[in-house]
């Protein structure tokens, strides 16, 4: 599974930190948001996961909205695979 983000722009390749408990926890805190779907519910940990490398919210906000959804997509499907991850402790009474 992918754990980083990534695009180009002017021959330079910007990558983000790995997608991390705070990602996820960014996703799933708005995942349900009403009238809001999974590619707005991501993109703020898209921004997070960039946040502290060369790629300013300047340099994303300017990407092609193709580039900023795929990148959502890419962020929502490392949320998806953490819940499939996700092992389930036996019921005790």
């Amino acid at each position: 599974m992918n754990t980083t983000l990534s695009f180009t722009v002017d021959n330079k390749t910007y990558v983000s930190k790995e997608f991390d408990f705070e990602a996820f926890c960014l996703i799933n805190d708005n995942h349900g948001t009403e009238g809001e779907n999974y590619i707005r519910w991501s993109y703020r940990a898209v921004e997070y996961m960039f946040r502290g490398t060369d790629a300013t919210a300047e340099i994303i906000a300017a990407l092609p909205i193709a580039e900023r959804v795929r990148m959502c997509m890419d962020a929502w499907d490392m949320y998806a695979d953490t819940l499939k991850n996700v092992k389930r402790r036996p019921h005790t009474v």
